[in-house]
Protein backbone atom coordinates (compact mmCIF):
# COMPACT_ATOMS: atom_id res chain seq x y z
CA UNK A 1 0.00 0.00 0.00
CA UNK A 2 0.87 3.77 -0.52
CA UNK A 3 2.32 5.02 2.57
CA UNK A 4 0.64 8.84 3.58
CA UNK A 5 3.67 10.79 4.84
CA UNK A 6 2.03 13.65 6.47
CA UNK A 7 -0.75 13.84 9.29
CA UNK A 8 -2.79 16.27 6.79
CA UNK A 9 -3.06 13.35 4.28
CA UNK A 10 -4.15 10.80 6.24
CA UNK A 11 -6.79 13.12 8.02
CA UNK A 12 -7.69 13.40 4.37
CA UNK A 13 -7.76 9.82 3.20
CA UNK A 14 -9.84 9.13 6.52
CA UNK A 15 -12.73 11.70 5.41
CA UNK A 16 -12.72 10.42 1.68
CA UNK A 17 -13.70 7.39 3.51
CA UNK A 18 -16.12 7.84 6.07
CA UNK A 19 -17.41 11.38 6.47
CA UNK A 20 -20.21 11.97 3.93
CA UNK A 21 -22.89 15.53 4.06
CA UNK A 22 -26.47 15.34 4.30
CA UNK A 23 -26.46 16.37 0.30
CA UNK A 24 -24.82 13.46 -0.59
CA UNK A 25 -20.77 14.76 -0.98
CA UNK A 26 -17.68 13.02 0.16
CA UNK A 27 -16.43 15.73 2.67
CA UNK A 28 -12.50 16.19 2.15
CA UNK A 29 -12.49 19.69 3.64
CA UNK A 30 -14.28 23.00 4.25
CA UNK A 31 -13.35 23.78 0.73
CA UNK A 32 -13.02 20.70 -1.29
CA UNK A 33 -16.21 18.37 -1.37
CA UNK A 34 -16.65 15.58 -4.29
CA UNK A 35 -20.22 14.86 -5.37
CA UNK A 36 -21.14 11.32 -5.38
CA UNK A 37 -22.41 11.11 -8.88
CA UNK A 38 -18.57 11.68 -9.93
CA UNK A 39 -17.84 8.43 -8.98
CA UNK A 40 -20.35 6.69 -11.55
CA UNK A 41 -18.48 7.89 -14.66
CA UNK A 42 -15.50 6.53 -13.51
CA UNK A 43 -16.99 3.18 -12.60
CA UNK A 44 -18.19 3.34 -15.92
CA UNK A 45 -14.90 3.71 -17.11
CA UNK A 46 -13.57 1.11 -15.05
CA UNK A 47 -16.76 -1.64 -16.39
CA UNK A 48 -15.28 -0.59 -19.54
CA UNK A 49 -11.45 -1.24 -19.24
CA UNK A 50 -12.19 -4.57 -18.07
CA UNK A 51 -14.49 -5.50 -20.76
CA UNK A 52 -11.04 -4.83 -22.93
CA UNK A 53 -8.78 -6.40 -20.98
CA UNK A 54 -7.51 -3.47 -19.53
CA UNK A 55 -6.72 -2.70 -16.04
CA UNK A 56 -7.53 1.19 -16.84
CA UNK A 57 -9.78 2.79 -19.47
CA UNK A 58 -7.95 4.50 -22.29
CA UNK A 59 -8.45 8.44 -21.71
CA UNK A 60 -6.92 7.66 -17.95
CA UNK A 61 -4.19 5.64 -19.29
CA UNK A 62 -3.07 8.12 -21.78
CA UNK A 63 -3.05 10.47 -18.70
CA UNK A 64 -0.99 8.13 -16.76
CA UNK A 65 1.90 7.53 -18.92
CA UNK A 66 1.88 11.53 -20.12
CA UNK A 67 2.63 12.09 -16.46
CA UNK A 68 5.03 9.41 -16.27
CA UNK A 69 6.71 11.14 -19.13
CA UNK A 70 6.79 14.01 -18.33
CA UNK A 71 7.80 13.42 -14.88
CA UNK A 72 10.75 11.24 -16.27
CA UNK A 73 12.14 14.01 -18.39
CA UNK A 74 12.09 16.16 -15.38
CA UNK A 75 14.51 13.59 -13.42
CA UNK A 76 11.70 12.52 -10.92
CA UNK A 77 12.07 9.42 -9.53
CA UNK A 78 8.87 7.05 -10.97
CA UNK A 79 7.85 6.01 -7.19
CA UNK A 80 7.41 9.63 -6.37
CA UNK A 81 5.44 9.94 -9.71
CA UNK A 82 3.27 6.52 -8.21
CA UNK A 83 2.52 8.19 -5.25
CA UNK A 84 1.53 11.26 -6.69
CA UNK A 85 -0.73 9.91 -8.99
CA UNK A 86 -1.89 7.42 -5.92
CA UNK A 87 -2.79 10.32 -3.84
CA UNK A 88 -4.90 12.21 -6.69
CA UNK A 89 -7.20 9.20 -7.18
CA UNK A 90 -7.49 8.76 -3.55
CA UNK A 91 -8.63 12.64 -3.70
CA UNK A 92 -11.02 12.22 -6.93
CA UNK A 93 -12.51 9.03 -5.31
CA UNK A 94 -11.10 7.08 -7.83
CA UNK A 95 -10.31 3.64 -5.78
CA UNK A 96 -10.21 1.16 -8.60
CA UNK A 97 -6.65 3.28 -9.59
CA UNK A 98 -5.84 3.77 -6.57
CA UNK A 99 -5.94 0.14 -5.86
CA UNK A 100 -3.68 -0.37 -9.67
CA UNK A 101 -0.91 2.13 -7.97
CA UNK A 102 -0.74 0.07 -4.81
CA UNK A 103 0.10 -3.14 -7.10
CA UNK A 104 2.24 -0.72 -9.20
CA UNK A 105 4.29 0.28 -6.29
CA UNK A 106 4.17 -2.89 -4.52
CA UNK A 107 5.62 -4.84 -7.11
CA UNK A 108 8.39 -1.84 -7.98
CA UNK A 109 9.62 -1.93 -4.35
CA UNK A 110 9.05 -4.84 -2.17
CA UNK A 111 8.88 -7.35 -5.26
CA UNK A 112 11.71 -5.41 -7.11
CA UNK A 113 10.06 -5.61 -10.34
CA UNK A 114 10.88 -3.59 -13.59
CA UNK A 115 8.64 -0.98 -13.65
CA UNK A 116 7.98 -1.76 -17.32
CA UNK A 117 7.08 -5.57 -16.71
CA UNK A 118 5.23 -4.32 -13.78
CA UNK A 119 3.12 -2.00 -16.23
CA UNK A 120 2.84 -5.20 -18.45
CA UNK A 121 1.61 -7.67 -15.19
CA UNK A 122 -0.96 -4.98 -14.98
CA UNK A 123 -2.38 -4.92 -17.94
CA UNK A 124 -1.83 -0.91 -18.21
CA UNK A 125 0.54 -1.47 -21.35
CA UNK A 126 0.23 -4.13 -23.99
CA UNK A 127 2.79 -6.62 -25.39
CA UNK A 128 3.98 -4.16 -28.31
CA UNK A 129 4.18 -0.98 -26.13
CA UNK A 130 6.49 -3.82 -23.51
CA UNK A 131 8.92 -4.36 -26.34
CA UNK A 132 9.85 -0.58 -27.00
CA UNK A 133 9.83 0.29 -23.23
CA UNK A 134 11.51 -2.88 -22.13
CA UNK A 135 14.40 -1.93 -25.15
CA UNK A 136 14.32 1.87 -24.96
CA UNK A 137 17.37 3.22 -23.76
CA UNK A 138 15.27 6.68 -22.80
CA UNK A 139 11.75 5.55 -20.92
CA UNK A 140 10.41 9.29 -21.10
CA UNK A 141 11.25 8.90 -25.30
CA UNK A 142 9.93 5.95 -25.18
CA UNK A 143 6.58 7.05 -23.90
CA UNK A 144 6.26 9.64 -25.58
CA UNK A 145 6.28 7.74 -28.92
CA UNK A 146 3.49 5.40 -27.42
CA UNK A 147 1.37 8.16 -26.44
CA UNK A 148 2.08 9.86 -30.49
CA UNK A 149 1.30 6.21 -32.02
CA UNK A 150 -2.00 5.97 -30.13
CA UNK A 151 -3.41 8.75 -31.34
CA UNK A 152 -5.28 8.44 -34.41
CA UNK A 153 -5.18 11.51 -36.86
CA UNK A 154 -6.74 9.99 -39.85
CA UNK A 155 -9.15 12.64 -41.19
CA UNK A 156 -10.31 10.48 -44.41
CA UNK A 157 -13.18 8.66 -42.79
CA UNK A 158 -13.99 11.82 -41.03
CA UNK A 159 -13.90 13.80 -44.52
CA UNK A 160 -16.54 11.09 -45.92
CA UNK A 161 -18.39 11.48 -43.17
CA UNK A 162 -19.11 15.14 -43.66
CA UNK A 163 -20.15 14.17 -47.18
CA UNK A 164 -22.72 11.67 -46.52
CA UNK A 165 -23.62 12.23 -42.98
CA UNK A 166 -25.61 15.75 -43.50
CA UNK A 167 -28.09 13.97 -46.20
CA UNK A 168 -28.62 10.72 -44.35
CA UNK A 169 -29.53 13.23 -41.71
CA UNK A 170 -31.79 15.91 -43.85
CA UNK A 171 -34.12 12.48 -44.94
CA UNK A 172 -33.76 11.38 -41.57
CA UNK A 173 -35.48 15.09 -40.36
CA UNK A 174 -38.04 14.39 -43.14
CA UNK A 175 -39.10 11.41 -41.90
CA UNK A 176 -39.54 12.58 -38.29
CA UNK A 177 -41.09 15.63 -39.69
CA UNK A 178 -43.54 13.71 -42.21
CA UNK A 179 -46.67 14.15 -40.40
CA UNK A 180 -46.45 18.40 -39.64
CA UNK A 181 -45.32 18.94 -43.15
CA UNK A 182 -48.59 17.76 -44.49
CA UNK A 183 -50.80 18.97 -41.26
CA UNK A 184 -48.70 22.63 -42.88
CA UNK A 185 -49.73 21.62 -46.61
CA UNK A 186 -53.29 21.33 -45.43
CA UNK A 187 -52.97 24.70 -43.40
CA UNK A 188 -52.10 26.09 -46.54
CA UNK A 189 -54.53 24.38 -49.13
CA UNK A 190 -58.20 24.41 -46.95
CA UNK A 191 -58.03 28.44 -46.35
CA UNK A 192 -57.46 28.22 -50.56
CA UNK A 193 -59.48 26.13 -51.15
CA UNK A 194 -62.22 27.04 -49.08
CA UNK A 195 -62.65 30.77 -50.12
CA UNK A 196 -62.34 29.90 -53.95
CA UNK A 197 -64.80 27.21 -54.64
CA UNK A 198 -63.62 26.33 -58.31
CA UNK A 199 -60.25 25.88 -56.44
CA UNK A 200 -59.27 22.60 -56.31
CA UNK A 201 -55.34 22.25 -54.89
CA UNK A 202 -53.94 19.27 -53.89
CA UNK A 203 -51.23 18.38 -51.65
CA UNK A 204 -48.48 16.66 -52.77
CA UNK A 205 -49.08 12.28 -52.38
CA UNK A 206 -45.78 11.92 -50.77
CA UNK A 207 -46.13 14.64 -48.05
CA UNK A 208 -48.84 12.15 -46.91
CA UNK A 209 -46.74 9.00 -47.72
CA UNK A 210 -43.73 8.50 -45.06
CA UNK A 211 -42.51 5.44 -47.31
CA UNK A 212 -40.80 8.23 -49.55
CA UNK A 213 -39.14 9.76 -47.02
CA UNK A 214 -37.71 6.33 -46.06
CA UNK A 215 -36.87 5.19 -49.44
CA UNK A 216 -34.50 8.45 -49.63
CA UNK A 217 -32.81 7.81 -46.60
CA UNK A 218 -32.38 4.13 -47.89
CA UNK A 219 -31.00 5.60 -51.05
CA UNK A 220 -28.66 7.71 -49.09
CA UNK A 221 -27.53 5.22 -46.76
CA UNK A 222 -26.94 2.33 -49.77
CA UNK A 223 -24.62 4.77 -51.36
CA UNK A 224 -22.65 5.37 -48.08
CA UNK A 225 -22.45 2.05 -47.90
CA UNK A 226 -21.34 1.12 -51.32
CA UNK A 227 -19.22 3.89 -51.49
CA UNK A 228 -17.33 2.72 -48.16
CA UNK A 229 -17.44 -0.68 -49.21
CA UNK A 230 -15.61 0.41 -52.41
CA UNK A 231 -12.60 1.95 -51.10
CA UNK A 232 -12.19 -0.59 -48.85
CA UNK A 233 -12.14 -3.18 -51.83
CA UNK A 234 -9.74 -1.21 -53.80
CA UNK A 235 -7.43 -0.29 -50.86
CA UNK A 236 -6.91 -4.23 -49.54
CA UNK A 237 -6.84 -5.54 -53.51
CA UNK A 238 -5.57 -2.28 -55.56
CA UNK A 239 -3.80 -0.11 -53.65
CA UNK A 240 -1.98 1.72 -56.13
CA UNK A 241 -4.64 2.50 -57.77
CA UNK A 242 -6.43 3.74 -54.58
CA UNK A 243 -3.54 5.83 -53.83
CA UNK A 244 -4.23 7.46 -57.38
CA UNK A 245 -7.84 7.56 -56.74
CA UNK A 246 -7.33 8.99 -53.73
CA UNK A 247 -4.12 10.86 -53.00
CA UNK A 248 -4.43 12.23 -49.82
CA UNK A 249 -4.92 9.00 -48.28
CA UNK A 250 -1.04 8.42 -49.85
CA UNK A 251 -0.10 11.21 -47.57
CA UNK A 252 -1.62 9.74 -44.49
CA UNK A 253 -0.21 6.75 -44.89
CA UNK A 254 2.93 7.99 -46.11
CA UNK A 255 3.04 10.52 -42.58
CA UNK A 256 2.13 7.08 -40.30
CA UNK A 257 4.94 5.07 -41.77
CA UNK A 258 7.34 7.32 -41.68
CA UNK A 259 6.40 9.00 -38.42
CA UNK A 260 6.68 5.65 -36.95
CA UNK A 261 10.04 4.57 -38.10
CA UNK A 262 11.33 8.42 -37.21
CA UNK A 263 10.11 8.29 -33.58
CA UNK A 264 11.32 4.76 -32.83
CA UNK A 265 14.78 5.59 -34.62
CA UNK A 266 14.57 9.32 -32.16
CA UNK A 267 14.17 6.99 -29.24
CA UNK A 268 17.60 5.22 -29.57
CA UNK A 269 16.69 2.53 -32.10
CA UNK A 270 18.74 1.78 -35.54
CA UNK A 271 16.09 2.06 -38.52
CA UNK A 272 16.35 -2.15 -38.87
CA UNK A 273 15.41 -2.63 -35.09
CA UNK A 274 12.67 -0.01 -35.20
CA UNK A 275 10.97 -1.65 -38.48
CA UNK A 276 11.18 -5.20 -36.83
CA UNK A 277 9.29 -3.84 -33.80
CA UNK A 278 6.83 -2.10 -35.78
CA UNK A 279 6.35 -5.49 -38.21
CA UNK A 280 5.49 -7.36 -35.23
CA UNK A 281 2.52 -5.27 -34.40
CA UNK A 282 -0.66 -7.18 -33.76
CA UNK A 283 -2.47 -5.95 -36.36
CA UNK A 284 -3.99 -6.73 -40.23
CA UNK A 285 -3.19 -2.69 -40.94
CA UNK A 286 -1.85 -2.09 -44.30
CA UNK A 287 1.57 0.14 -42.33
CA UNK A 288 2.06 -3.03 -40.77
CA UNK A 289 2.21 -5.27 -44.10
CA UNK A 290 4.37 -2.37 -45.24
CA UNK A 291 7.00 -2.83 -42.17
CA UNK A 292 6.57 -7.07 -42.85
CA UNK A 293 6.97 -6.84 -46.14
CA UNK A 294 10.73 -4.13 -45.07
CA UNK A 295 11.57 -6.57 -42.39
CA UNK A 296 11.96 -9.51 -44.33
CA UNK A 297 14.01 -7.90 -47.17
CA UNK A 298 16.50 -6.50 -44.10
CA UNK A 299 16.60 -10.13 -43.44
CA UNK A 300 18.28 -11.11 -46.41
CA UNK A 301 20.96 -8.30 -45.84
CA UNK A 302 19.88 -6.12 -48.52
CA UNK A 303 19.06 -2.60 -48.00
CA UNK A 304 16.93 -1.83 -50.84
CA UNK A 305 13.31 -0.60 -49.14
CA UNK A 306 12.42 2.30 -51.35
CA UNK A 307 11.55 -0.60 -53.82
CA UNK A 308 8.63 -1.45 -51.56
CA UNK A 309 7.57 1.83 -51.58
CA UNK A 310 7.66 2.13 -55.24
CA UNK A 311 6.04 -0.99 -55.66
CA UNK A 312 2.83 0.26 -53.66
CA UNK A 313 2.46 3.72 -55.59
CA UNK A 314 3.96 5.99 -53.08
CA UNK A 315 4.97 9.38 -53.94
CA UNK A 316 8.12 9.35 -56.55
CA UNK A 317 9.60 11.99 -53.94
CA UNK A 318 9.24 9.93 -51.46
CA UNK A 319 10.85 6.94 -52.51
CA UNK A 320 13.82 8.86 -53.96
CA UNK A 321 14.43 10.36 -50.56
CA UNK A 322 14.18 7.43 -48.93
CA UNK A 323 16.79 5.67 -51.65
CA UNK A 324 18.85 8.46 -50.47
CA UNK A 325 18.69 8.03 -47.07
CA UNK A 326 19.50 3.71 -47.69
CA UNK A 327 22.68 5.04 -50.17
CA UNK A 328 24.14 7.62 -47.53
CA UNK A 329 22.74 5.83 -44.30
CA UNK A 330 21.48 9.59 -43.17
CA UNK A 331 18.10 8.18 -42.11
CA UNK A 332 17.28 10.68 -39.33
CA UNK A 333 17.80 13.79 -41.74
CA UNK A 334 16.18 12.17 -44.72
CA UNK A 335 13.14 11.28 -42.53
CA UNK A 336 12.80 14.23 -41.47
CA UNK A 337 13.05 15.78 -44.72
CA UNK A 338 10.14 13.14 -45.97
CA UNK A 339 7.90 13.85 -43.40
CA UNK A 340 8.12 17.69 -43.82
CA UNK A 341 7.62 17.39 -47.26
CA UNK A 342 4.77 15.50 -47.21
CA UNK A 343 2.89 17.12 -43.84
CA UNK A 344 3.46 20.05 -46.42
CA UNK A 345 1.03 18.82 -49.45
CA UNK A 346 -1.11 16.88 -46.45
CA UNK A 347 -2.09 20.18 -44.88
CA UNK A 348 -2.68 22.04 -48.82
CA UNK A 349 -4.83 18.77 -49.66
CA UNK A 350 -6.58 18.90 -46.01
CA UNK A 351 -7.23 22.42 -46.39
CA UNK A 352 -9.70 22.11 -49.47
CA UNK A 353 -10.89 19.02 -48.54
CA UNK A 354 -12.26 20.35 -45.68
CA UNK A 355 -13.70 23.43 -47.57
CA UNK A 356 -14.85 21.70 -50.33
CA UNK A 357 -16.35 17.95 -49.34
CA UNK A 358 -18.52 19.60 -45.91
CA UNK A 359 -20.19 22.13 -47.88
CA UNK A 360 -21.57 19.61 -50.80
CA UNK A 361 -22.64 17.55 -48.14
CA UNK A 362 -24.58 20.86 -46.74
CA UNK A 363 -25.82 21.76 -49.70
CA UNK A 364 -27.27 17.99 -50.37
CA UNK A 365 -28.90 17.72 -46.84
CA UNK A 366 -30.66 21.86 -47.79
CA UNK A 367 -31.51 20.06 -50.99
CA UNK A 368 -33.02 17.52 -49.49
CA UNK A 369 -35.14 19.69 -46.64
CA UNK A 370 -35.94 21.97 -48.94
CA UNK A 371 -37.52 20.02 -51.64
CA UNK A 372 -41.17 19.22 -49.63
CA UNK A 373 -40.72 22.98 -48.06
CA UNK A 374 -40.66 24.51 -52.14
CA UNK A 375 -43.79 22.43 -53.00
CA UNK A 376 -45.61 23.65 -50.16
CA UNK A 377 -44.40 27.45 -51.34
CA UNK A 378 -45.63 26.45 -54.71
CA UNK A 379 -49.13 25.87 -53.56
CA UNK A 380 -49.64 28.95 -52.26
CA UNK A 381 -48.17 30.98 -55.14
CA UNK A 382 -47.41 29.67 -58.53
CA UNK A 383 -50.23 27.36 -58.16
CA UNK A 384 -52.91 29.37 -57.24
CA UNK A 385 -51.52 32.43 -59.87
CA UNK A 386 -51.83 30.48 -62.83
CA UNK A 387 -55.05 28.40 -61.98
CA UNK A 388 -53.45 24.98 -62.71
CA UNK A 389 -53.61 22.03 -59.85
CA UNK A 390 -50.50 20.58 -58.29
Amino acid sequence: MVELNTLEQKILKLKLQKEKDKNNLIIINENIKVPLDKLIPHKIKVFNARLFNRSIDQEERELLLKFFAKGIERGISLNLLIKVKSEEYTLSGKIEYLKLMNNLLKKVNDDGENITKSMYELNIINDYEFSILDSSPRMDDALEYILGSNSNNRQMNKIILSLFLPPLLGSLILIIGQPYLYELGHSIVDPINNLAKESNIQIPVYLNDKITFIKMFIIFLLTTIGFLSFMKIIKRYYIKQYFQLFPFTEKETTLEIMTNIYNLHKTGFSIGQSIDMLSKQNTKSFNNKIFSEMNDVLKTGNMNLHLILNKYGFDPFTVGLFKIAETTSDFKEMLEDIITYNNERYNIMLKRLKTFVPLIGQLLMTAVILKPILDLIMLSTVGIMNGFKI
